[in-house]
Parts: C-alpha cells; structure tokens; sequence
C-alpha cells in the first residue's frame, strides 16, 4: 500500500502536532477534520507519500511516545516531528507542495537530504576501501604466480633426487647382503644378482 503520513497542527493546541496517514490526499482528509473543542481549523505543515505508511506512521507515535499529549498529539515541534519521518523515509516517494511547506518543515528536509548525502559519502568510501583491498590482494596474488612456480619445481625436483637416492641405497643394502651372503655360500651369488636386478627395474 501507498499513502501518505501527514504531520498537522492547530492554533488552539501550541507546540503540539498530530502525526496520522490517509491513503488519500492530506489535504482533503485534514479538511475532514472536526477535533472537539479546537474551533479553528488544522494546519497541514508536512507530509510524505510512501510504502506501507499505516507502519511509518506507528513507528513515528513510537518514536514520539515519550512526548504524547493525547491520541496522536504529541508534545514536540513541526521540526522535531519531521526529522523522525524522515530518519524512518529518508527518500520518500513525494512530499507536499514545497510553497506549502513551513520553514521548520523545510529545515527537517534539508537535514535529511544532509544525512542521505552523508551516509551515500560512508558508503562509497566503504566500497572504494574493499575495492582497493581485493585489488591489492589480486595485484599480490599475481605477483606470487612465479614464486609460488619456482618453488613448485624446486620441490619437484628435490623429490625426485631423494626417490633416486633412495633407490641408491636399496640397491647397496641388497648388493651388500649378496656379497656378504655368497662368502659363505657361492651359489647365492646368482640369487642375489637377480633380486638386485629386479628391485632396480621394478623402482623405475
């Protein structure tokens, strides 16, 4: 749903505003008005047309209840009534006819418009700042590329010089038992040739 939430006031009732919402135009529905015991008529000083205003307009009696006069008067100036909207709807749909906005109203505006150009300044310095972060962090990745390279095939070749000294070795061990072996008996000599043979093949 899309209405409006209107800010009022009323001669008979100094320093007090009634914050309401009408999916209509606020002029006519504050036009409607028949308050008791206030003979002279409402004044529309602020409103904005928005999304779901029926909530807006309970956030705002929220907001203001420590400030309630009766119902939904409330004890604070034009000003002061407004900036809460606005905190609420800091970019509303449309307000009413600037000509017909009060000045207090008109200062609620311009403080808004202040703290939505503040908080687009916050958000795009917080972008800029991750942005540079991931472009540092991708520069340093890419420069790595050839180190991380290097010692990719430095390991690969220290492997391969431990898995061929190894082999090495085996093939002494076992050269060493043959030769140790045949002393005390000649025909392992043959034996011990073939499994040496084979181990060599076989770690190839």
């Amino acid at each position: 749903m899309i209405g409006w939430v209107y800010i009022v006031t009323n001669p008979d009732l100094r320093g007090k505003v009634k914050v309401g919402f009408t999916a209509r135009d606020p002029s006519e529905r504050i036009a409607e008005f028949k308050q008791a015991g206030l003979p002279r008529r409402h004044r529309y000083e602020f409103g904005i047309k928005c999304e779901y205003p029926q909530s807006i307009e309970r956030k705002v009696h929220q907001r203001l209840r420590g400030k309630r006069h009766a119902g939904e008067w409330f004890s604070c100036s034009v000003e002061f009534a407004a900036n809460v909207l606005l905190e609420l709807v800091p970019e509303p749909f449309e307000t009413n006819d600037p000509a017909s906005v009060t000045p207090a109203a008109q200062e609620a505006l311009r403080q808004a418009q202040y703290r939505l150009q503040e908080k687009e300044a916050r958000d795009r310095a917080h972008y800029d700042k991750l942005k540079k972060a991931a472009d540092d962090a991708h520069a340093e990745h890419v420069r790595m590329l050839p180190v991380w390279e290097e010692r990719r095939k430095a390991n690969a070749i220290a492997a391969a010089a431990d898995a061929e000294k190894a082999k090495r070795v085996k093939a002494g061990v076992v050269t060493a038992i043959g030769i140790a072996s045949t002393v005390a008996c000649p025909p392992l000599l043959f034996v011990w040739g073939a499994l040496g043979l084979f181990l060599t093949r076989k770690d190839r």
